[in-house]
């Protein structure tokens, strides 16, 4: 085997390339590409600090390329994706035309600035102005990367000069550089994610800054060995391997953290409980001890069916959905999987996939329940098709809505919207760091409200907004996804687990299993962020079996409103 690319990727991984150099990104790629396409990957990139080397660079590689793609290319359009980063945009007279906040506030920069403002030494800015002409002269030319000591705050400044275009006023450059913002709450936000103290993220933010050990010594009054054995335990609490690993996971969750917190999403809603019948919490003990936890919807005494509520736990319908169950005579049996509201996680070591049969199975026991329909939500698809893989004789059929099947092709995840993406890419790519970073996202959607963070999560859907602002279907999915985050309860840990589990399994084999014996229908929305036009197709294209419906103006909250059609499919089966 060539270890060329080994050897690369490891000279790649040099503070800030990932951050500042998207040149370089791309090469690493798709040298990870290559290994892949030739089935190497395992042998290649065995090592996990591999896997998250590409994972985060494939993730900054995407911010980078969306502050690209803008689409009128104009001053101010270019940096609309750039909100954790100083970055600006001057023209061909090198006068600054547009700043971002963070360019703002960190480089004393406003509309009609000069290059020659900045607070570095002359001949590093006659250095900046030289490659800001070389790169307007040849549009077709990579980015440009530079590093300049900073004349305040004696830290290194690393900067990135990428052409831009407009039919209007012609060409023009977009610098970004690594000044980063540091949000309020961001520190609570590290030490409640990785259990840092304050000391601990004092250093971290240094090095974030591009400080060098020594001058954190100096500016902490400390030795360069006490720092250097802070930034160990550092490492050790994030699961880093070095400090460029570290410097792109804190700018990661910036990205993560990176909306704003003021906007105003509608007026209020009603409370829950006036749109909603209370339901009792039912357990059952599996005979090893452990307690699973379960909803009965509609009419107790109905028609069952098994509902998987996906890992946003939407356990509650909308009212008229729950009253329409009960009126046609259906019994709703909603799973509340282990490490959900108060069922238990899975033991160490255990087989998360067969657990879950086995508690599902469980489940349906205890309610009398010989055979049903499954009704899934998102991914957990992938348990419906695993639970009758394993049990057909106890599935009568799927209905999947805003579904997903297994995923084969590496566009199928760049086609994905960014938080889909960033969850997948490194449940995928880089497991073993999931965990902290969904426990992040956890955090901040505690602290933001349900509502902000629905309405950030689905924001490139119009439809699903619309659902999010109606107040019977906000009212079911506040309620309902209790199980998940509440004031004292976040399923990270269990949300994480079935991540790695889904991306990592090949779940094709499920879907042969049951192939002619269970029937299958899925239901996909056009504003999906999750499944894209061209990965539906393919999925249309590759499971001919699988009877597809395509809704318009709605994505991955589908079900809430398309629910009427859903029991008449129900019916069906």
């Amino acid at each position: 085997m060539d270890d060329k690319p080994i050897e690369d990727a490891r000279v790649l991984d040099q503070l800030y390339d990932v951050a500042v150099d998207p040149a370089r990104l791309e090469a690493l790629v798709e040298t990870w590409e290559g290994w892949i396409g030739r089935g190497n990957m395992a042998g290649a990139f065995a090592d996990t600090s591999f896997e998250d080397h590409f994972n985060r660079a494939a993730l900054f590689l995407d911010r980078w390329q969306d502050g690209q793609d803008q689409e009128a290319g104009k001053y101010q359009t270019v940096l609309k994706n750039l909100e954790k980063v100083a970055a600006f945009s001057v023209d061909s007279s090198l006068v600054v035309r547009a700043v971002n906040d963070q360019a703002a506030a960190v480089l004393h920069l406003e509309k009609g600035s000069r290059l020659a403002d900045l607070p570095f030494e002359p001949e590093d800015v006659d250095h900046l102005q030289q490659e800001v002409r070389a790169t307007l002269r040849d549009l077709e030319n990579k980015a440009r990367t530079l590093r300049f000591h900073s004349m305040r705050g004696n830290r290194s400044v690393i900067f990135q000069i990428r052409a831009a275009f407009d039919v209007e006023i012609g060409p023009f450059a977009v610098i970004v550089t690594s000044e980063t913002g540091w949000p309020e709450g961001f520190d609570g936000l590290l030490a409640d994610t990785f259990g840092l103290s304050k000391a601990e993220i004092s250093v971290l933010r240094a090095i974030v800054e591009c400080k060098t050990l020594r001058e954190i010594a100096q500016m902490r009054e400390r030795s360069v060995e006490t720092v250097r054995a802070q930034v160990r335990a550092i490492m050790g609490k994030t699961d880093t391997h070095t400090q460029a690993e570290l410097v792109r996971l804190v700018l990661t969750l910036l990205d993560v953290v990176s909306v704003d917190t003021t906007e105003d999403v509608g007026a209020p809603l009603p409370d829950t409980q006036m749109t909603l019948e209370p339901r009792e919490t039912l357990a059952v003990l599996r005979s090893d001890g452990r307690r699973l936890e379960y909803l009965v919807l509609g009419d107790p005494k109905g028609r069952p069916v098994l509902f998987l509520p996906s890992d946003l736990g939407f356990t509650r319908w909308p009212a008229s959905a729950e009253a329409a169950a009960k009126a046609r005579g259906i019994k709703v049996v909603v799973m509340i999987r282990g490490g959900y509201g108060g069922s238990d996680f899975y033991r160490k070591g255990s087989d998360i996939d067969a657990e879950i049969a086995t508690d599902i199975r469980t489940v349906l026991d205890r309610e009398g329940v010989k055979t049903c329909p499954i009704i899934s939500i998102g991914s957990d698809g992938f348990f419906a098709f695993s639970f009758a893989a394993k049990y057909p004789d106890r599935v009568k059929g799927i209905i999947m809505c805003e579904g997903i099947l297994p995923l084969t092709k590496t566009e199928q995840y760049e086609r994905m919207d960014k938080w889909y993406r960033f969850i997948l890419a490194n449940a995928r790519y880089a497991p073993h760091l999931l965990p902290f970073m969904v426990k992040a996202g956890y955090l901040w959607a505690r602290k933001q409200g349900k509502r902000k963070f629905m309405h950030s999560v689905f924001a490139n859907s119009a439809g699903d907004l619309r659902m999010c602002d109606d107040p019977e279907c906000y009212a079911a999915i506040a309620e309902g996804s209790d199980v998940t985050l509440s004031d004292t309860k976040t399923a990270h840990q269990a949300f994480a687990a079935e991540a790695i589990l889904y991306t990592r399994t090949n779940w094709a084999e499920f879907a042969e299993a049951i192939r002619g014996k269970v029937p299958v229908k899925f239901l996909w929305g056009n504003e999906s962020q999750y499944i894209n036009r061209d990965t539906f197709n393919e999925f249309v294209q590759d499971y001919d079996w699988i009877e597809f419906s395509e809704y318009d103006g709605i994505g991955a909250l589908l079900f809430f409103r398309e629910w009427r059609d859903v029991l008449d499919m129900l019916e069906e089966l």
